[in-house]
């Protein structure tokens, strides 16, 4: 058992460094490994309980992964387009397959169904690649992600259908059972889970245990989809969606679900799926080979078509359709699933296997270049079209106390993207030499807890007379780009606005201050008031996308309150190609209305106020009563107050010239899909003219 356990960490450690060396994907080369090693290679790992265990494992946490990794809004925007596309890669190569094996190959109905179920279906084996690069938010992922889970929906359902009928479980009390699981699955985990996460999350605020009870979460839900006859990796998948908003993709816990899966899990199943593949098969004479070549050619060409009708009908580029391809072409679970109750059922011959496992390792191998190539294009596309900041980004933390030092850590790292030159420094202002060993222990926890969310966290410790003035000392050094700080709710209404008010004078930066009520994993809807002429501040732009990144990272939707002149600026960049943000806007012409916010206010909500300094465009002198307004209605949720920056430049005219980031009616999968066919029939009869 220890040897076996020596190969298999050696694998996992020297694969991937040897398919960087010779630049193929990873995943190949986990593959090719587990058949090189396995019982029908040389033999050194078998098929033991443990290895499937893990195996199963790591295909529930690849399913899981892809569910809560997605951007939830854009998934939610482009769930048409999504559906679409699943029913065309489903029911192409479906199609393409029956026909193909019933009427050129002679295959029984029963058999040719379930083989066009084997070439519909897919699994997102290529899903860390794109992880790995960092495009895992971008449109046509989540596209591809909707798309799988709808393929793999059908697929299982025509399965499970012609099992139920060869087998005859085809009375209603099988029907009763399977509406009844289902129907429990669905109201737990899409109901109930999200609530009972948002509870756990605000009892326990430590990371490990938080990781555990997600853990039970996902294979409880595995265990009920498998009971409803719908398969564990749809239920890890389905919990994945359902838990996409308390699991911020920037937070520890996001941290310890990606780091356990990409190193243990997944490529445990991957070399579990070498594992099945027999190289003895290409030996095991013609008609195996002649199967399976048209099961390659079938499905390949099936899923191509596929993502280029998507590809035309969205206007995206050739990578984007290499992405999807890849996405949507590699086998593995699904098919060893449909093979393995084909053949027990009598419907699959040991031919159709095996080609079906030469299917798997051919489908996998391209798959992972194409992703990879693909992918990698992307990625470096989005790297050269984002504006770089005019200099290094330099967050400064301001703590005061162990309780709150988490949560301004979250609010720093969740308002503000990963990027290569941002830094990230707590500090701690202290008014005498011996109170720096009270500190340290502050400073040590905030730097574990920012490493548990992959991010590196400097400390710096300045004496001064009061907090203000020792942040003032710091930021005067001129390295400081955003100050992030707390605020002590306990204060009484007069020190909670005198201590507002000297942070604001004496801080030239731009500021955030922040108030935690609940952690903000458990936040559902951000309620914003933005002042009149906010839109012609030179730092509007960097506020708006740090509004948008923290919604972003929480899944959750955004209400502005503002004028009709700001909202349209809004509108447009809430609008633009991959930065998308979810929103809706309420009219608040004048700066008292913002007192209605108190009234729709309601738990797991949050107020963010973009303000301003004295003497700008955007100013009210009504911003004085902030402090007033915050103390007396707002206490018992999460506020946030942003001072954006003064330097810089926006036009407003530039955010409103292009009209290409309005969504339209236009933007319909259905119009554009009428419109695809129009354009392909008018120009087949100018070909024939």
């Amino acid at each position: 058992m220890l040897l076996y356990l020596i190969i298999i960490v050696a694998l996992l450690l020297f694969t991937p460094i040897l398919c960087k060396h010779f630049r193929i994907p990873s995943i190949v080369g986990l593959i090719l490994a587990g058949a090189s090693v396995g019982p029908h290679g040389l033999g050194w790992l078998g098929q033991t309980p443990t290895i499937d265990i893990f195996a199963e494992i790591g295909m529930i946490y690849l399913m899981f992964l892809s569910g809560i990794e997605v951007d939830i809004n854009d998934f939610r925007r482009s769930h048409d387009k999504g559906l679409f596309f699943g029913l065309l890669t489903f029911f192409l190569p479906a199609l393409l397959a029956i026909f193909t094996f019933h009427s050129i190959f002679h295959f029984s109905w029963a058999t040719a169904l379930l083989i066009g179920s084997l070439c519909g279906s897919h699994t997102l084996i290529t899903y860390p690649t794109v992880s790995r690069l960092g495009i895992q938010r971008h449109s046509v992922v989540n596209i591809s992600v909707a798309a799988t889970i709808l393929a793999v929906t059908l697929s299982l359902l025509l399965l499970g259908g012609i099992s139920s009928y060869v087998e005859g479980k085809t009375d209603a009390h099988y029907w009763w059972k399977m509406l009844a699981w289902t129907t429990i699955f669905l109201i737990l985990v899409i109901g109930v889970f999200p609530q009972l996460t948002s509870w756990f999350i605000k009892k326990v605020s430590d990371p490990t245990l938080e990781f555990l009870f997600v853990a039970l979460l996902v294979v409880s839900a595995a265990w009920m989809a498998n009971e409803a006859g719908l398969q564990a990796i749809l239920g890890a998948f389905v919990a994945g969606i359902a838990l996409n908003r308390r699991i911020p993709n920037l937070s520890p816990l996001m941290n310890r679900i990606s780091f356990i899966g990409n190193t243990l899990f997944i490529p445990i199943f991957l070399l579990g799926v070498g594992m099945t593949i027999d190289f003895h098969v290409f030996f095991s004479g013609w008609g195996t080979l002649v199967i399976a070549l048209a099961l390659i050619v079938v499905k390949l060409s099936g899923k191509w078509v596929s993502a280029f009708i998507v590809q035309k009908m969205l206007h995206f580029s050739s990578d984007e359709r290499r992405l999807m391809t890849g996405l949507t072409s590699a086998s593995a679970a699904g098919t060893l699933a449909v093979v393995s109750i084909g053949f027990d059922i009598g419907l699959f011959s040991t031919q159709i296997l095996n080609a079906a496992i030469l299917l798997i390792l051919f489908s996998c191998i391209i798959a992972s270049f194409l992703t990879e190539y693909a992918a990698r294009a992307i990625a470096l596309n989005e790297k050269l079209n984002t504006l770089a900041p005019p200099r290094p980004q330099h967050i400064l933390i301001s703590l005061a106390n162990q309780e709150s030092a988490r949560s301004l850590i979250d609010a720093a790292m969740l308002t503000n993207p990963p990027a290569h030159d941002t830094s990230f420094t707590a500090l701690a202002v202290i008014t005498h030499p011996e109170e720096e060993e009270k500190v340290q222990p502050m400073l040590k926890n905030a730097v574990e807890y920012a490493g548990a969310a992959g991010r590196t966290l400097n400390t710096q410790i300045q004496m001064a007379a009061n907090i203000a003035n020792g942040v003032a000392q710091i930021i005067e050094e001129g390295t400081i780009t955003q100050l992030i700080t707390g605020i002590n709710p306990d204060l009484t209404e007069h020190s909670f606005s005198q201590i507002l008010q000297h942070l604001i004078n004496n801080v030239s930066a731009p500021l955030t201050i922040y108030h935690q009520h609940q952690p903000l994993n458990t936040i559902d809807t951000l309620r914003i008031a933005v002042p009149k002429n906010a839109e012609r501040e030179a730092g509007f732009l960097h506020s708006f996308e740090q509004i948008r990144s923290l919604a972003t990272q929480i899944g959750t939707h955004v209400v502005f309150y503002t004028n009709d002149n700001t909202s349209r600026v809004l509108k447009v960049l809430c609008h633009r190609p991959q930065k998308m943000l979810s929103a809706s806007f309420i009219e608040m012409q004048e700066w008292e209305d913002n007192l209605m916010i108190a009234k729709d206010m309601h738990p797991n909500e949050m107020l963010i106020i973009l303000s301003a300094h004295k003497g700008t465009i955007s100013y009210n002198p009504l911003f004085e009563s902030i402090p007033h307004v915050l103390h007396t209605f707002f206490l018992k949720y999460n506020f946030m107050i942003i001072y954006p920056p003064q330097s810089g430049a926006l036009e407003e005219a530039s955010l409103l010239s292009d009209t290409s980031y309005i969504i339209t009616a236009d933007n319909n999968i259905y119009i554009r899909f009428k419109r695809f066919i129009l354009t392909c029939l008018r120009k087949h009869q100018h070909l024939e003219k």
